[in-house]
């Protein structure tokens, strides 16, 4: 901080199976969810304490900064149709309703593109409208933002409450997320575990 960085990022390492850093932590470096829990809120406090304010779940940006400028430029129209390019070795792109992932080795990445062929090696066809659905939760309360209940509304004609009852019951019940009237927001406690709320729906 005392170095004047506009942005930091934090937040948990994931280890790939299969990789080098996955064979050599052991179980005791591994942080389980009560230690992760109290991490970000150290990390949230600390940022505070330090000037800056959170602008996704991992990214704390300088108050004194537009936040605007560190915003996430939005891969997804409001009908969760996709929007998103990705480049480079286990990049994935989201367009239209459908998900691509390039190779995840490099060699063989590389050969595809010097050979003019796709690097693609999986593709996901969102082909349901619960799969959009769910989609939309992700890129909203999964992203830091309020699910408006409009917009969803709009895209699927439909409520919150109607395509997931149980889901928000439970969640409500639990303290984790707010509600306005006009949108869904997670709470304090439930932005602490905003990846497993997100995987609830």
């Amino acid at each position: 901080a005392a170095c004047g960085p506009p942005s930091v990022s934090l937040y948990n390492l994931r280890l790939n199976e299969r990789t080098p850093l996955e064979r050599v932590t052991s179980d005791l470096e591994r942080i389980d969810l009560e230690q992760l829990v109290r991490w970000r809120a150290l990390a949230h406090r600390t940022m505070a304490e330090l000037g800056y304010e959170q602008v996704r779940w991992h990214t704390f940006v300088r108050a004194d900064r537009q936040r605007s400028s560190f915003d996430r430029a939005p891969c997804v129209d409001g009908f969760a149709a996709g929007r998103q390019l990705g480049i480079g070795v286990s990049a994935v792109s989201h367009l239209g309703y459908t998900i691509y992932r390039n190779h995840d080795g490099f060699d063989a990445y590389l050969e595809r593109i010097e050979a003019g062929e796709s690097p693609t090696e999986e593709v996901f066809a969102l082909d349901g409208e619960e799969d959009r659905r769910t989609l939309f939760v992700a890129r909203t309360l999964g992203d830091g933002r309020p699910l408006e209940r409009a917009a969803y509304a709009e895209a699927f004609a439909r409520t919150p409450e109607q395509d997931f009852p149980d889901v928000l019951e439970r969640l409500r019940a639990a303290g984790l997320v707010e509600d306005d009237g006009d949108a869904l927001c997670l709470s304090e406690d439930g932005k602490l575990v905003y990846d497993l709320v997100t995987l609830a729906f």
